[in-house]
């Protein structure tokens, strides 16, 4: 018997909760058709019952009543008539509380569809700002180009150079200086593997790197900052200096490369390794008394001549490398860097301010047909949706408030009918004869839901205002269109404008 009684309690609590979440579903938003608002259905026979309509009318009928100059509705049919009001008031309360969130929702999507969808200011101001931080830009650069050109053609005047500078890229930089690191490890390897078996292979390593330095990276330096002014220097005094410069680091590198050699010839020779430690000037330690340092005493062969010209070469492609390097005219490449930076600054922005501008204008036909597309096939068939919703409320609650009057005409002719058989003086009270009528504002949906009026569209009306709406947004899209195609043609003639001012031809 319990387990029966837990049973029912449980059924009971889970159909309440049903009915609590299906009530309030009818709030949310988002609805389809399908889950429209339904007005509850009154139970008629259930509120004869719970007036005990047979039995009162009876009762009354035992009594004489109503009298016959009665002119109010006896209390069983008051009773009845304000039940069924009340149930149509609980279904009011709950038809507004189901459209106040759907009209809201309309209102959102008519904010939506009536806004300025397709602003052209929006885009003219897009590219004017684009065109004003160009001509800013392309301004700035070119005073920068025209102030850093004045310093160049005053050094050329100055120095009576008669070209333009060798600018110093960052790719050119890259190979110069790759190179004369390439050169360097290349010397020190054949010089290793050349000296090796002369003076032994630590000693080889050490030696060959210590040569190769002197051969590349110090040529490179002399060449920098020695050879460009002994070559270009107006100053008689400071060329001839540099000259001289020049001329003994010519013959110190000669000189250390050629001994080098001699060292190779001497181990070819004598079949005994060198050490440079041991030797001197005077020419003790050398092997059966030869002397590399004396190396036009030595028999030279192919390999000490390698040895030599190999190193001699190194340091002369390093000298002219250093030469080349950032314009051969000391200082002439760096003056000329900025200016070089502020055309190609010009030049980028030129070529870069076409498909600046051209993105947007793409960016604005695609968006254009986009916000078209989701207007008509979203916005509006989710106002047609919602306002189908309203539509329904209205056209059901006519039905239902019939219905309704319909109900409490039956209570009301019940009870006249069972009093009327009971009654022996057989008097029909006046009031009898009319049937009862429901106040014309309380049958009327659009007094009764006076909030939502302007949400309710009876017909075909919803489906012209729609087609109003896609109407107005196609010719604004269309006119949109073509603004952007005359805004593109303005702008592109002002890209031209800037270009001829400011840009290089």
């Amino acid at each position: 018997m319990n387990y029966i009684v837990i049973t029912i309690v449980i059924l009971g609590g889970a159909y309440a909760i049903y009915k609590m979440i299906k009530k309030n579903s009818r709030k949310k938003l988002g609805k389809t058709s399908a889950e429209s608002f339904s007005f509850t259905e009154i139970d008629r026979k259930k509120i004869e019952d719970s007036i005990h309509l047979e039995e009162r009318s009876e009762k009354d009928a035992q009594f004489g009543r109503p009298k016959a100059h009665a002119k109010e509705f006896s209390d069983c049919e008051a009773e009845g008539i304000d039940a069924v009001k009340d149930k149509v008031k609980e279904s009011i309360k709950e038809a507004r509380e189901y459209l106040a969130p759907v009209t809201n929702k309309i209102d959102e999507i008519k904010f939506k569809i009536k806004k300025q969808h397709f602003n052209i200011q929006n885009t003219r101001n897009k590219i004017s700002e684009i065109l004003e931080q160009a001509k800013t830009t392309f301004q700035n650069q070119r005073l920068v180009f025209d102030k850093e050109d004045r310093d160049v053609d005053t050094f050329r005047n100055l120095n009576g150079v008669g070209r333009q500078p060798a600018v110093l890229t960052f790719n050119l930089m890259i190979i110069q200086i790759g190179i004369i690191v390439g050169l360097f490890i290349l010397e020190s390897y054949l010089n290793m593997k050349l000296l090796a078996e002369a003076i032994g292979e630590e000693e080889g390593f050490a030696y060959s790197s210590a040569v190769a330095g002197l051969n590349v990276m110090v040529s490179a330096l002399v060449g920098y900052f020695v050879l460009k002014g002994a070559v270009h220097f107006k100053q008689r005094a400071s060329r001839f200096w540099l000259i001289f410069v020049m001329f003994l680091y010519g013959i110190l590198i000669t000189y250390i490369n050629v001994c080098l050699g001699a060292v190779r010839a001497i181990y070819d020779n004598t079949d005994t390794q060198q050490n440079f430690a041991d030797m001197d000037i005077g020419g003790e330690g050398a092997a059966e008394g030869l002397n590399p340092l004396y190396f036009w005493t030595v028999d030279w062969n192919f390999l000490s001549l390698v040895l030599t010209f190999v190193g001699i070469t190194f340091a002369v492609i390093s000298l002219i490398d250093a030469y080349l390097y950032n314009d051969t005219y000391p200082g002439y490449g760096s003056v000329a860097k900025n200016r070089e930076k502020a055309r190609a600054e010009i030049n980028r922005i030129s070529e870069n301010l076409g498909n600046e501008v051209g993105k947007v204008f793409n960016s604005e036909h695609s968006k254009s047909g986009n916000i078209l597309n989701s207007l008509q096939e979203k916005e509006l068939k989710e106002w047609v949706n919602y306002s189908n919703h309203v539509t329904h409320v209205f056209d059901a609650y006519k039905d239902y408030i019939i219905e309704a009057e319909r109900d409490i005409i039956h209570i009301t002719e019940e009870y006249r009918r069972h009093n009327e058989e009971v009654r022996t003086d057989k008097v029909r009270p006046a009031y009898w004869d009319k049937k009862y009528e429901l106040d014309i504002k309380l049958k009327t949906p659009e007094e009764i839901f006076s909030n939502s009026t302007d949400y309710y569209f009876p017909g075909d009306k919803i489906q012209e205002k729609v087609n109003t709406h896609q109407k107005r947004l196609t010719e604004e899209q269309i006119q949109y269109e073509k603004d952007l195609n005359i805004l593109k043609d303005e702008t592109d003639k002002k890209i031209l404008e800037l270009r001829k001012n400011y840009a290089f031809t």
